[in-house]
């Protein structure tokens, strides 16, 4: 008796076990990617091109040097740009811990609504030939996400959706400039050359220590603080990160109009470098601003860091427009920093006197 139910039990194990084995198809039998990894860490090694691709949407990243990346052109002629290495960093470490979690079809007869038929296609490649890749589909009709690899038909149900995004400003590096607010010795604003004459004169605003708050040079008449504050905050943000609103090719005609006769900033680094920003406008309802900056390694620098050096050569590739809002605060004159007197009240106009 004890013999027969342990062959009763056993059958019922096994069929339990072939049951959940068993896709859509009918299918039936062990599969060897269920509860693995997307991809193990080791297949990365020798990666040189990641590609993004949905229909005529595409990313492509380029490995440079041992350990950045660039956003390869999608025009012929343009320069490449650089992208954030965290953010690719991130896409593998998701491959490499999203897991396989069900086999659901064998055959793409059998893929209708997991959005496999309109994929995003993953694809790794080395030097000179492609190594492995995914299709992806659209898990936000269905609540999960779905994966074919390029090796056989068979989708899978992932653990957890992957991110794989089509848009170049989320791969770019964002922090490209990447100077701090606090190393920052003075700035000198030199306004346009088409500058009225009442806004021609140049403007310091400098400090002894970086601990100090930046001041007016020349104090001659009050300066408004809250102006001051704002143009160095304006100059800050773009030293940070360069806050850019678009990224325009150099045959952009109004980036060429502003850049005619652009207002010129020279900003002085405590560590001896010198950063040239020229910003240009260009008129209408809604003026544009473009930034154009180079850094030097000014009198007491033998030679740039590898991270000024690559500022310098995007400058030389690409017109970056910035908010109005920073433009306008990094094209002040002298009087613009002055304190304004208090309009007079209609009681002092009128010559009325109050008691």
């Amino acid at each position: 008796m004890r013999k027969q139910y342990l062959l009763i039990t056993g059958a019922l194990v096994i069929g339990a076990a072939v049951v959940m084995m068993t896709d859509r198809d009918g299918t039936k039998g062990k599969d060897n990617r269920l509860r693995q990894t997307l991809f193990a860490a080791e297949q990365f090694a020798g990666v040189e091109k990641i590609s993004i691709t949905q229909g005529e949407q595409k990313i492509l990243l380029e490995k440079v040097g041992d350990s950045d990346w660039q956003v390869a052109p999608q025009v012929e002629g343009q320069a490449a740009f650089p992208a954030d290495a965290k953010q690719v960093a991130s896409l593998v470490d998701a491959l490499t811990k999203v897991k396989v979690q069900e086999l659901l079809a064998s055959k793409k007869t059998s893929w209708e609504g997991m959005g496999l038929d309109h994929p995003k296609v993953l694809t790794f490649s080395g030097k000179d030939k492609e190594l492995f890749g995914a299709y992806f589909g659209d898990n936000r009709k269905t609540g999960g996400q779905f994966v074919s690899f390029n090796t056989d038909e068979r989708a899978y149900l992932i653990s957890e959706p992957v991110t794989l995004n089509l848009e170049k400003a989320s791969w770019e590096l964002k922090n490209l400039v990447n100077i701090k607010a606090e190393a920052i010795k003075a700035v000198t604003f030199h306004p346009s050359p088409a500058a009225a004459p009442d806004k021609s004169a140049a403007a310091r605003i400098f400090r002894e220590k970086p601990e100090d708050p930046l001041k007016l040079e020349i104090m001659a008449a009050k300066p408004d603080p809250k102006v001051v504050d704002a143009a160095v905050t304006a100059v800050g943000s773009v030293l940070a990160d360069l806050s850019f609103v678009r990224r325009h090719d150099l045959s952009n005609e109004e980036a060429k109009t502003a850049m005619l006769k652009p207002a010129r900033m020279t900003v002085d680094l405590f560590d001896g470098r010198v950063v040239v920003a020229r910003v240009g406008k260009v008129d209408g309802a809604q003026p544009k601003y473009f930034v154009h900056l180079e850094i030097s390694p000014g009198q007491s620098t033998a030679k740039l860091d590898a991270n000024s050096e690559q500022v310098n050569r995007l400058m030389s590739a690409w017109a970056f427009e910035i908010s109005s809002w920073i433009g306008e605060r990094m094209t002040k004159s002298y009087g613009d920093f002055i304190e304004k007197p208090a309009a007079p009240s209609a009681a002092s106009r009128s010559g009325v006197r109050k008691l």
